[in-house]
């Protein structure tokens, strides 16, 4: 997704835990050649179940690249997960679920928004001058088909991802109607990424049972560009191979 929204001319900001996790992609993206000074993408240090560490990053995004840039969207995927036999879950695990998912979407949510409010023309699009079907801006929170049908085992996670529906849900139809565009993406599959690659042990059998980085990303890049009068709240992304 960064480098999909660096390629269309944006400036990125990365947020992890880690700095050190990120700065091979931010070093991949700055080495294109259609990056510029302007452009650089940067990273930024936050832990999605710390609130103030959230803002702190979201404040620095918005002033990073000057002043004649401002902080149009966000895009929120936490990879906290458990998988446990329903009489092996503890309380520890529903709410290490909880605050990985459902707080951290809280945490997000609420610091990009009082991004977006805080501009002295909000609700109106941004830039001044823009078509009034342009978006004031986005939030795109990543789900998973857990999020609509629990598992065998995987009552946390699925509790969890119900939480981070209903939550984007109420945001949608509280921001929506001041231009900002909220939606829930259900990625259901495996994605192929060398991390997954080495969890599972194999290569995919072919390059139609697992999702592709770029197509997920070329998705939200899609959405990211809906005008107001057509914006999708909730969307799924699975292979065509997929069972569901």
């Amino acid at each position: 997704m960064a480098k999909r929204f660096a390629q269309a001319g944006h400036p990125v900001g990365l947020l992890s835990r880690t700095l050190s996790n990120l700065q091979p992609l931010v070093d991949c993206i700055n080495a294109e050649p259609y990056i510029t000074p302007q452009t650089r993408a940067h990273a930024f240090a936050a832990d999605a179940t710390d609130a103030p560490s959230l803002r702190a990053a979201v404040d620095a995004a918005s002033t990073t690249w000057g002043n004649e840039a401002f902080l149009y969207g966000g895009v929120m995927n936490t990879t906290s997960f458990h998988r446990a036999a329903f009489l092996e879950t503890t309380e520890a695990d529903v709410r290490r679920m909880f605050d990985g998912q459902v707080l951290g979407v809280l945490h997000f949510g609420q610091a990009l928004l009082r991004s977006f409010t805080a501009r002295p023309d909000f609700p109106a699009p941004f830039p001044a001058g823009a078509p009034t079907s342009t978006p004031s801006g986005f939030l795109f929170v990543t789900g998973a088909t857990a999020g609509t049908r629990g598992g065998a085992n995987f009552g946390a996670f699925a509790a969890a991802k119900f939480g981070v529906r209903g939550l984007t849900q109420s945001i949608a139809r509280e921001y929506g109607p001041k231009g900002v565009h909220v939606a829930h993406i259900l990625v259901d599959g495996i994605i192929r990424t060398p991390r997954t690659v080495k969890m599972i042990g194999s290569e995919p059998e072919d390059d139609q049972s697992w999702l592709a980085p770029e197509a997920i990303a070329e998705t939200y890049y899609m959405l990211a560009q809906q005008p107001r009068n057509g914006f999708t709240q909730e969307l799924d992304i699975r292979p065509g191979t997929e069972t569901w």
